[in-house]
């Protein structure tokens, strides 16, 4: 189903509930993807009740909020492809070499810090300092 018609988002904008009987009609009618248009706050909208209700939403590209939103988990890219993500844009914006391989190094520490505090071993080692 393809869901966009200007009264319709109208009448989303004025009874917020619409949007959720509309997806009830799709979900009785036995559709399962959903693709829609219309204005950025009408789409999320849509995405977070029908992803909420199992329904495959295409047209918008949710944020982690709107993940936590609908009861999904928050998406998370591996940590070697948001580092190099970083790394591209460190790159860019900061001309200087130098200035980049400090904040590049920074930032691998702190991930190690994280990453570590995380780790069965050093959790059972901070435990037994405690004692």
């Amino acid at each position: 189903m393809r869901v966009r018609t200007p009264i319709f988002e109208q009448a989303f904008s004025k009874y917020p509930d619409t949007v959720a009987d509309m997806l009830k009609v799709a979900q009785h009618r036995g559709w399962t993807r959903l693709k829609i248009d219309g204005d950025d706050a009408f789409r999320r909208e849509v995405w977070i009740q029908g992803r909420a209700m199992g329904l495959d939403i295409k047209g918008y590209q949710p944020r982690d909020r709107d993940r936590q939103a609908a009861g999904q988990p928050a998406s998370r890219r591996p940590l070697e492809e948001r580092l190099r993500m970083a790394s591209v844009v460190v790159r860019n914006l900061i001309p200087n070499p130098e200035a980049q391989r400090r904040l590049l190094n920074h930032a691998a520490a702190a991930i190690a810090r994280i990453t570590d505090r995380g780790s069965p071993e050093r959790r059972s080692r901070t435990h037994d300092r405690q004692r």
